[in-house]
């Protein structure tokens, strides 16, 4: 098993097993030291010279020797050195459950001692450790197929109310071509009917007429007659009938003229518009959008991960100057909203669907840097925390952004203020959660809850397993069993938590570990949800990795580096997604580095941009007919109501797979303040906005 010559145990590397012509075996390592000096292989054992041209690598391997060594090899990788004698520990003692080495045995002596190999105890305790493998593993598979089951039930049901939704709204737009059918049809059969009365009326006049042309033709036949038996008219009587004749026949004959012309009638006709055939292809369709992992940071820098094609681009946005960790939120119309930074008040809005326009919005009321936002169930956007450089001092308070109408409004503040906290919305968006952060002298492992429909704060009677500032968290009820947040990275007193949990939240809180990262990240609450995969970039280094909440398996995905040489701790983090043309374009229009981005356009965008807005304003009024609400509405009072955000049925985690119905391809013409009067004014608003979006 080991070489004669370096008592060296054999292996397949250096020190493999070459067979001499003379019987004996050596290391092909020795060979080749004996070699360089004579010029040739002498046997240490037996001093047969073997020809100058035979090299060590030429000889023939001894397997027998070679797979003892390997066996042995395998059995010493088991073994554990003896702390006194730095042997090998190859026994062990059933008496005292101690492992020995050949000296240890002295010190044994009348015990019973056998190899380890052999031992009763070391085989029960790998039959166990083998036995508990077996159960992780069982418990793994088990619940990767609870998981799945669960998967494929909602699955099930998520398709069941999608085509009951194509078939509500195909439904409802055929009705409305029923109705504006029928409409159409009595409309056109009340104007005919209208001609055809007036013909019948022409009829029973004209039939007068003719009744009286009979009698007058009577009274000529018999005058006629009068006229043939008088030779000599003798007085008036005759000559006066005549006059009456031709006066009864004059003013018929007017009469039947002006009857003549009321017969006169213009005929309406049917005139159907071209573009309604053309547009039927586009009243449904599916849209296909490609999720994007954006960061935003270093200035004026942009870097984009496309998740379909697992690559990374680069971009300078000009004329802007973004701080370091500032706080990105996705809106509802996919742009990205980036939000304070530093020593900045600032909130700017990155299209990223059309041009990478940014567009300057309100700013907040106070700057902020290190704080969070949520995006709620109605499109708002919710900011809480963070520290103020100018005044030097950690914030609690809070604040809602209506994207629709540009303007903030304030929340009740959190109970402690900090920064560096990790905060994500959940329980179908009633509740905000906040996990950990630091308070100016410690890190914390407090966890507030926000209630939205009575806007309040609460710290809960539960902690984290440790004190944690710059973690992440997000939620994502589709994909775990019960409603809970994913919670990982983040740094502690000991360093980088490698930990994932799993907070949840109800029926009783409870956190359990699901995972481990190789190495801790400093995420600042950057984690991104698509599909069943969480993904964690930078934060310690430049590797980037998923976890798939199903099999529980981490993957590596190709690093942003050298694009950028930053561990993107302080850069701003949000999924977003393009749509196929608008990728396209971006692609065909944008290098890499390109200072000077083009101009682009993009229907598709807009239009969907358009459909979003009228959801938005239709399930407002659902939701207005439904509480049977007359009163005046404020933003915040219709971001309150926790019934409308279930209605909605958006999840920020997995913003598109719970779209909204994007069945009906409308176009606005009317601006917001027009919509509010009228949503201030009527409960009826629902049908107000359908009804003129159908005509």
């Amino acid at each position: 098993m080991e070489c004669p010559m370096c008592y060296i145990l054999y292996d397949e590397k250096k020190h493999i097993p070459r067979n001499l012509p003379c019987g004996h075996t050596f290391c092909e390592l020795c060979l080749q030291q004996i070699l360089q000096p004579k010029g040739f292989i002498e046997c240490p054992s037996c001093r047969k010279k073997l020809s100058p041209d035979v090299r060590p690598e030429s000889l023939s391997k001894n397997f027998i020797a070679l797979d003892l060594a390997l066996k042995q090899h395998q059995l010493q990788s088991k073994l554990q050195l003896c702390d006194t004698h730095q042997e090998f520990q190859l026994f062990f003692c059933e008496d005292c459950q101690e492992h020995l080495c050949t000296q240890c045995i002295i010190n044994h002596s009348g015990h019973k001692f056998v190899k380890q190999e052999h031992s009763v105890s070391l085989l029960k305790e790998r039959l166990q450790k083998a036995k508990d493998q077996l159960n992780d593993i069982m418990d793994t598979v088990n619940s990767a197929i609870q998981n799945a089951t669960e998967i494929k039930t909602y699955q099930e049901k998520y398709l069941k109310e999608q085509l009951q939704l194509i078939d509500s709204e195909f439904d409802s737009l055929i009705e409305k071509i029923n109705q504006k059918r029928e409409s159409f049809k009595k409309e056109y059969s009340h104007i005919y009917m209208e001609y055809i009365q007036s013909l019948e009326l022409d009829i029973v006049l004209h039939q007068s007429v003719s009744d009286q042309f009979i009698a007058n033709s009577n009274t000529i036949q018999e005058t006629e007659k009068l006229l043939e038996q008088t030779k000599v008219i003798k007085n008036d009587q005759l000559v006066n009938k005549i006059s009456e004749i031709e006066d009864q026949i004059k003013k018929q004959i007017k009469e039947s003229t002006i009857s003549q012309e009321k017969q006169e009638f213009e005929i309406p006709s049917i005139v159907f518009g071209s573009d309604i055939y053309k547009s039927i292809s586009s009243i449904a369709y599916l849209d296909v959008y490609q999720p994007k992992i954006c960061f935003v940071g270093n200035k004026n820098k942009l870097i984009i991960l496309d998740l379909k094609k697992f690559e990374w681009k680069k971009y300078n946005l000009e004329g802007v100057k973004f701080l370091g960790y500032s706080s990105a939120v996705t809106l509802r119309n996919d742009n990205l909203l980036l939000m304070g930074g530093g020593n900045s008040d600032q909130v700017y809005e990155i299209s990223i669907q059309n041009d990478l326009q940014v567009i300057k919005r309100q700013q907040m009321p106070i700057a902020r840097k290190e704080h969070c936002s949520v995006v709620l169930n109605d499109g708002s956007v919710m900011i809480m925390g963070g520290y103020n450089m100018e005044a030097q001092k950690m914030l609690n308070s809070c604040y809602l952004y209506i994207p629709k109408i540009d303007q903030w409004s304030e929340l009740a503040p959190m109970k402690i203020p900090k920064c560096a906290f990790a905060a994500s919305l959940c329980s179908y968006g009633k509740y905000v959660y906040t996990f950990g952060g630091y308070d100016s002298q410690k890190r914390l492992n407090d966890i507030e809850k926000y209630t939205i429909s009575t806007n309040t704060w609460e710290i809960i009677n539960f902690k984290l397993p440790k004190h944690l500032s710059n973690c992440a968290a997000i939620h994502h009820p589709r994909y775990a069993s019960k409603d809970c947040i994913y919670i990982l990275g983040g740094g502690h007193d000991e360093g980088f938590l490698k930990e994932v949990y799993k907070f949840t939240t109800s029926p009783e809180h409870k956190i359990e570990v699901i995972a481990e990262m190789e190495n801790g990240k400093d995420l600042r609450n950057k984690v991104v949800l698509s599909k069943h995969h969480l993904y964690t970039i930078g934060g310690n280094g430049y590797k980037c990795e998923r976890l798939n909440l199903i099999s529980k398996v981490w993957d590596t995905l190709p690093s942003y580096y050298p694009n950028v040489v930053d561990n993107l701790d302080s850069w701003a983090c949000a999924l977003t997604y393009t749509n196929q043309s608008a990728d396209d374009m971006l692609s065909s229009s944008i290098m890499l580095d390109d200072p000077n981005i083009k101009s682009i356009k993009s229907n598709q965008s807009q239009s969907y941009q358009q459909q979003n807005e009228y959801n938005f304003y239709r399930n407002r009024a659902q939701f207005l007919q439904y509480q049977n609400v007359n009163e005046q509405i404020n933003p915040y009072v219709l971001q309150n109501n926790v019934s409308f955000a279930n209605n909605i049925g958006y999840d920020q985690d997995d913003h598109h797979e719970q779209r909204e119905d994007n069945i009906l391809n409308y176009s606005f013409n009317q601006n917001h303040s027009q919509f509010r009067e009228e949503l201030q004014s009527s409960s009826n608003f629902y049908n107000y906005r359908y009804n003129f979006m159908m005509d």
